[in-house]
């Protein structure tokens, strides 16, 4: 089941600064999405349907004028396969042809892909759009600040806990957020999208956000993660985490002053989504300009640590002078966990 619903406005004033511009806006204005990576294996001919239901993820457009952040590759098995190819085929092929490995943008060969599965019809369906990503990129579309995604573990009374502390703990935000640590422009309003763990609807945005740091499948807890921008994923926020003082935390970093970094220097990692977002920020009526007194620079990805490059673990070797400069750190360094 997915529910997105707005729950909270504050309007934050305080004296201008430097660079005014919240991260939620700047992220929706210049950080476009990583691309994803699909690696569609086959030992003989592709069937023309899924050849071309692939071929249409990327030429055609999606539902409402949308664009999706994936690349697919078809790849015949056998000696001529790249050697990075060859990894994900020996260690993860299901036995049956054709099938499908989703990777997160940037990944390494030999780390394992965040999805595997047949290469179906259905399945590519899946993986170009489902009910929750849709809610999700709407949401973000209104455009509001940020969303919670509340990923439930299928236990009724954890799951109907987790959800009454993540809104009570919101319910308190508009009296504890400290307007000096947020931009003065900064409007923060929010929609809760809840997503069922084992919905095979949703197992591309599950695995996505599972996959996400790399202790998180251990984990039979229900989890928040605030989602913004074109759909940037922060840190989850385990069981017993989902409180005040993390969500205050979260929402502080998420309004806080535009840090100017590119956006592999600050932590989260992006969805896959469906979502014209140049229409969007033309509807908004704003420009992705920089802001003159702190311009971005640009850091060649190579120059990165892997734990900073696109689309990899949340946490970065460059964000740690990010969180310095937001006074975040305890957000980003404290284990959420029960």
């Amino acid at each position: 089941m997915v529910a997105a619903a707005i729950v909270m406005t504050v309007v934050v004033v305080q004296p201008a600064a430097a660079c005014d511009i919240p991260v939620y806006e700047w992220a929706l204005l210049n950080w476009a999405p990583d691309t994803y990576e699909l690696l569609v294996f086959h030992e003989g001919p592709l069937d023309t349907g899924i050849a071309s239901a692939l071929e249409a993820l990327q030429t055609e457009e999606l539902p409402e004028n949308q664009t999706l952040n994936l690349s697919s590759r078809r790849i015949a098995a056998g000696s001529s396969m790249q050697e990075a190819d060859a990894q994900v085929w020996e260690r993860e092929n299901p036995g049956e042809s054709p099938w499908m490995a989703l990777r997160y943008p940037g990944m390494p060969p030999d780390f394992p892909s965040l999805w595997v599965g047949k290469a179906t019809l259905e399945e590519i369906q899946r993986i170009s759009d489902s009910p929750a990503r849709h809610a999700i990129a709407e949401a973000l579309a209104r455009p509001v600040s940020h969303v919670w995604v509340l990923l439930k573990c299928g236990d009724d009374r954890k799951d109907s806990e987790a959800r009454e502390r993540l809104e009570a703990g919101l319910a308190r935000i508009p009296d504890i957020l400290d307007p000096e640590t947020v931009a003065p422009t900064a409007s923060i309003t929010h929609a809760v999208v809840e997503v069922d763990r084992n919905d095979p609807e949703e197992a591309v945005l599950v695995h996505t956000l599972l996959r996400s740091e790399p202790d998180l499948m251990a984990y039979d807890e229900p989890m928040v993660f605030p989602v913004f921008g074109r759909g940037r994923a922060l840190y989850a926020l385990v069981g017993a985490g989902i409180e005040t003082e993390n969500l205050n935390d979260a929402c502080a970093y998420i309004a806080g002053r535009c840090s100017c970094l590119v956006k592999d220097a600050n932590p989260g990692v992006d969805l896959l989504l469906g979502a014209d977002w140049p229409d969007v920020v033309s509807a908004a009526g704003v420009q992705a300009v920089a802001p003159s007194a702190a311009p971005s620079r640009d850091i060649p990805v190579d120059a990165l640590p892997p734990t900073a490059r696109p689309g990899w673990y949340i946490l970065g070797g460059l964000a740690g002078a990010f969180i310095a400069m937001t006074g975040l750190s305890a957000f980003l360094m404290r284990k959420r966990f029960s």
